[in-house]
């Protein structure tokens, strides 16, 4: 389940949770806990708090759309804050999610309280914090990827939707850049990006295969920088592009990356690289762009493994 979002991210088949089951029984031997969707009395989630402190063998929590009962009978979207407090003493963690969808899962201060505690979870691999109201908190994440020892082996980041601003993501995209080389999947959707691109696309990421920067108000300039690492072969795994809903991209930095993502490709045909056999799905609607523009560049991607997608239609067929 995606929840409100508008693109689908690829399913973790590797999230060792345990679904739908009472935390309480199995928070010291379980290794994945996961609560979604799920309404739970305040006095349940303060126990899981308690527990959480034990919990060194836990490598996977999942809160999502979880609601709280209060002693009153009354429900809240969101959880305790002891139990945001706990998640820091667990240091075994390798998987963390913790998601909200049309409420936040998390309130401004427990924001702050989690992205302090990611110093001291350095074995995380998975981190999904989408529609949190992160905010300026979010620099605690650039922290703590530049102060994990040894090299962070993150592979997932998802801050969808996390009010992230642009004095935040410049230094998150130059410390994801530089450190974080295992990394497969990025989606910094609804952020504030704009003209910084080129901190990400400054070194090479070999493993990426998904970058998702629908709505971060990209510029030109960020178009050139991806084009420039497609011609570079600094992203050689890339297989899903994300950049819709960036009307100041425009056609001149949709014209960049797609011309490089086709040049690199037809130059590449006969290199024995696994990745050239793939497709590289592009999406671009809206991005203000006329439809002639549109058509110009279906003609010249037709027959290639490079797969514009300009309008909704498009993005059904696909």
């Amino acid at each position: 389940m995606n929840g409100k979002g508008s693109h689908p991210t690829p399913a973790d088949p590797e999230d060792p949770c345990v679904a739908d089951t009472n935390p309480l029984t199995l928070c010291r031997q379980a290794r994945g806990i996961q609560l979604k969707e799920s309404i739970l009395p305040v006095r349940l989630l303060r126990q899981l708090s308690q527990q959480l402190h034990g919990c060194q063998q836990l490598h996977t929590l999942h809160l999502e759309e979880v609601e709280t009962v209060l002693p009153d009978g009354s429900m809240t979207p969101g959880i305790p804050d002891e139990l945001v407090t706990a998640v820091s003493t667990v240091h075994s963690l390798t998987h963390l999610q913790l998601m909200g969808d049309e409420e936040p899962l998390l309130s401004p201060a427990q924001c702050e309280i989690l992205c302090r505690s990611l110093l001291h979870l350095n074995k995380l691999q998975v981190i999904r914090l989408r529609y949190n109201p992160l905010g300026e908190h979010g620099q605690y994440i650039t922290q703590a990827i530049n102060t994990w020892q040894p090299d962070p082996q993150l592979r997932k980041l998802d801050l969808e939707d996390c009010e992230l601003p642009s004095t935040v993501t410049g230094g998150l995209l130059q410390a994801l850049a530089t450190r974080c080389h295992q990394l497969q999947e990025l989606n910094l959707e609804g952020n504030d990006l704009g003209g910084q691109v080129a901190a990400l696309t400054s070194h090479t990421h070999p493993l990426l295969r998904y970058l998702g920067l629908v709505k971060c108000n990209l510029q030109p300039a960020d178009g050139h920088a991806l084009a420039a690492a497609i011609q570079q072969h600094k992203l050689p795994q890339l297989r899903y592009l994300y950049l819709w809903d960036n009307p100041s991209l425009g056609e001149e930095g949709v014209a960049a990356v797609l011309s490089a993502a086709l040049t690199h490709h037809q130059r590449s045909l006969s290199a024995a690289l696994t990745y050239h056999r793939r497709e590289l799905r592009i999406d671009l609607w809206p991005c203000n762009i006329s439809e002639q523009f549109a058509e110009e560049w279906r003609q010249k991607c037709r027959g290639t493994q490079v797969k514009p997608i300009f309008n909704h239609h498009e993005i059904l067929n696909n």
